[in-house]
């Protein structure tokens, strides 16, 4: 991992940090995502596992949606083949590679943001000298 702290929420309370996540990308509201992913392992439990297939199914749909947002490669055999194989087999690792990629952009969006502060900023500046 390359972010302690993502990975630190991911392996230890992966369902907040999958609910931040996908919050913070406005797929669905946190305690929305929350509520979604606390049902489903609840629900998983009580049956012996035989309601994970679905679980997975919306799970894989939802990390799909995420993959389209940023514009990767989605909803293909492919990609729904290895979204599967990710939450199936390590679903922290999943939850942490959902947040690095959003938490990413955001910091992308956020330069972004600031540069455009910075040369507005800049540009206003120039117009007031120019107008003395």
């Amino acid at each position: 991992c390359l972010d302690r702290t993502i990975c630190l929420w991911s392996f230890c309370f992966p369902c907040a940090r999958w609910a931040d996540s996908m919050s913070k990308i406005g797929i669905t509201g946190f305690w929305t995502a929350l509520s979604f992913i606390a049902l489903g392992m609840i629900s998983t439990e009580a049956t012996d596992g035989l309601f994970w297939v679905l679980f997975a199914a919306i799970l894989v749909r939802m990390r799909q949606k995420l993959r389209h947002h940023f514009g990767m490669d989605a909803d293909s055999c492919s990609s729904c083949a290895t979204d599967c194989v990710a939450i199936t087999c390590c679903f922290p690792c999943a939850v942490a590679q959902d947040a690095y990629q959003v938490e990413l952009s955001l910091a992308d969006r956020r330069g972004a943001d600031e540069a455009e502060a910075a040369s507005s900023g800049l540009r206003a500046a120039a117009a007031s000298a120019a107008q003395r």
